[in-house]
């Protein structure tokens, strides 16, 4: 694993002041020195792309070929021409710190390109891994626990986010992401103990951005909540990891963390409860407008309970599927997938009838129950709200497949 940390004899190379540079990498890429300050707010840039390979690399000199491989400027008919005019361009984008003559950030020589090691620098990043390894280290659980609450707040998001497509990132952005998980397990119990249960919750809140399916953290979670009293909020943490795991895994919470939610409903419910307050739960305060969304396992149970009513009094109930899928049968990315979902959502929600009931059965499906409409009607309804997206939502990379069970 690349360390991006410089030592000198033991020292570390972070100082702050106003003759400093001073980098965020964690929840933005920017770079301040004094009152002026520059920021990555493109993805895909390649001048800050140059820029963070370097940093990263700050203690080391860079072969221009390894430049030319990470900027893809192999494909370029002149790609040594092609690297020197990316230098140029970050060069000036430095110059937008107006930095004294005396600071040159990007040096040349012998093939190579690097960044100056000699020019006082501060990077949240360095002072993170550093703070965690002190903080780690540490035997007395007191001075853990507040070297951990001064090192956790430098976390302020992912690393380098707008870089997040370039393959030399991943490593590294892997490497401060587990970190931030280790020692915000370490933290946890700790801040418990100690009554900073809500600061808590929030260090795994963020956890949970980068490991959304570990059940662990999202167990914390809920514990955290319970011990505030936060019982609806521990119990929309259960239900968004159920959802997660069931669309995107096909797979069903552990034992350990149902046994936790069992827990979250004895004490959200009180042993009996009055008449008032059992209509002020079952009624809503506003009339929902268009169809009832819900997840899987709820729209499972209402179709069981409308199928056997219909059986009895002859109605009709017709089960509608709309499939997101690439045109020309080609494959989409899961962020142009998550986009198509989302807006389908929103169409469905619109489109259809208030006893009409609609979930996400899989990454790419909705599942949909029509009451009370015959096969033929239940067909024109799935092409108009598939017309409504296209209209809506105009693409060239998506469509959408209507099927009906019969």
């Amino acid at each position: 694993m690349e360390k991006m940390r410089k030592e000198n004899g033991g020292q570390d190379n972070i100082v702050k002041g106003d003759d400093v540079l001073t980098v965020r990498m964690f929840g933005e890429f920017s770079i301040s020195f004094g009152e002026r300050r520059i920021v990555d707010n493109y993805s895909g840039s390649k001048v800050w792309n140059l820029m963070g390979y370097l940093l990263c690399r700050r203690d080391r000199k860079v072969p221009q070929e390894d430049l030319i491989h990470i900027l893809d400027s192999e494909k370029n008919t002149n790609p040594l021409t092609a690297l020197r005019n990316n230098i140029r361009r970050l060069r000036k984008t430095l110059a937008e710190l107006e930095l004294p003559e005396s600071y040159e950030p990007i040096l040349t020589g012998e093939g190579t390109y690097g960044w100056n090691s000699e020019l006082p620098i501060y990077i949240d990043a360095e002072k993170f891994e550093e703070g965690c390894r002190r903080a780690l280290a540490e035997k007395d659980e007191e001075k853990k626990r507040e070297a951990l609450r001064k090192t956790l707040p430098l976390f302020q998001g992912p690393f380098l986010e707008k870089l997040s497509g370039e393959m030399w990132l991943n490593e590294v952005a892997e490497h401060y992401h587990s970190l931030f998980r280790n020692a915000t397990e370490q933290a946890v119990p700790l801040l418990q103990a100690a009554g900073y249960g809500e600061e808590a919750a929030g260090y795994l809140r963020m956890a949970l951005r980068f490991y959304p399916y570990d059940e662990e953290l999202c167990r914390s979670l809920m514990l955290c909540l319970m011990d505030s009293a936060n019982y609806q909020g521990a119990e929309i943490v259960y239900a968004e990891l159920k959802e997660r795991l069931h669309t995107d895994l096909g797979s069903l919470p552990e034992p350990q963390t149902e046994a936790i939610r069992h827990q979250i409903l004895r004490r959200m419910r009180p042993q009996s409860m009055t008449l008032d307050a059992i209509r002020k739960e079952l009624v809503p305060e506003e009339v929902p407008v268009g169809a009832f969304i819900c997840n899987y396992d709820i729209f499972r149970l209402l179709y069981q309970s409308e199928e056997r009513s219909s059986f009895r009094k002859g109605r009709y109930v017709h089960i509608g599927v709309l499939t997101v899928e690439g045109k020309d049968g080609k494959e989409i990315s899961e962020r142009v997938l998550f986009n198509a979902m989302e807006n389908l959502r929103i169409v469905l929600q619109n489109s259809l009838r208030r006893v009409d009931v609609a979930a996400r059965c899989s990454q790419s499906q909705y599942v949909l129950m029509l009451k009370e409409i015959s096969l033929e009607d239940t067909s024109r309804v799935l092409r108009r709200v598939t017309t409504t997206f296209e209209l809506d939502y105009p693409s060239g990379t998506v469509r959408i497949r209507s099927d009906v069970l019969l």
